[in-house]
């Protein structure tokens, strides 16, 4: 190719000492590369992942040694058997999680290919430190996430005594039928995709807005 094309196409790149100008002029491209990852991902979301459900429910944790003593009678509580407490808190939300309980609900509902590894993995419980626990399960069945919780909430208060005697709970919210997935967010993953798509088109316009940059002052020199 002639020098003096080849110095046409380097100055034709919009501007090519400014790769801002060169994202500007193309950016028809870079919407177009937007909205095909865009919507790529919103199809991959929508009909190859699997939608799974979570179903939500609180307890409250308390004391029982204070819960049985009259009010005024309430002995002081020391900061060691604050602490103490706490520990056995920990306990308490880890024996949600342990495989005595998990498989006591399964095997209640008959769900035979299921297993406490594959429950577990779509459990969530965090304490909001007022004594208040919030356990999720997710599921692609909404209607097998809510029984299975409403199970470990009815077998969990026999685990419970069975290891802390200390400690007991009352259920504050029952186990939710849910209504919508939690999982895949349609909306986000396509505004990912958008972002992703535009962002690598953009890259590639700089990068060859700067590589005819050098090659223009390549033959500018000459």
């Amino acid at each position: 190719m002639p020098e003096n094309e080849l110095l046409q196409q380097g100055k034709n790149a919009g501007s090519a000492r400014n790769p801002l100008i060169a994202v500007f002029r193309s950016l028809p491209w870079l919407v177009l590369a937007a909205a095909i990852c865009g919507a790529g991902l919103w199809l991959y979301s929508t009909y190859v992942i699997k939608p799974t459900y979570t179903s939500t429910a609180r307890i409250y944790m308390y004391s029982t040694a204070l819960s049985d003593t009259p009010g005024s009678q309430r002995p002081t509580i020391s900061y060691t058997e604050l602490y103490a407490a706490e520990q056995q808190s920990d306990l308490c939300i880890e024996l949600l999680r342990g495989d005595k309980l998990l498989n006591r609900a399964i095997r209640s509902l008959h769900l035979d290919n299921v297993g406490a590894d594959t429950l577990r993995e779509g459990l969530s419980i965090t304490a909001d430190g007022n004594s208040a626990v919030t356990i999720s399960l997710s599921r692609e069945d909404p209607a097998e996430a809510q029984q299975i919780l409403s199970r470990m909430l009815q077998y969990y208060p026999e685990e419970l005594d069975r290891v802390v005697h200390t400690l007991s709970c009352e259920v504050i919210n029952e186990a939710s039928l849910p209504e919508k997935p939690s999982s895949p967010d349609v909306m986000r993953n396509t505004l990912r995709g958008a972002c992703v798509g535009f962002l690598i088109a953009a890259a590639y316009v700089v990068i060859r807005s700067l590589a005819n940059a050098a090659v223009t002052d390549e033959l500018e020199r000459r």
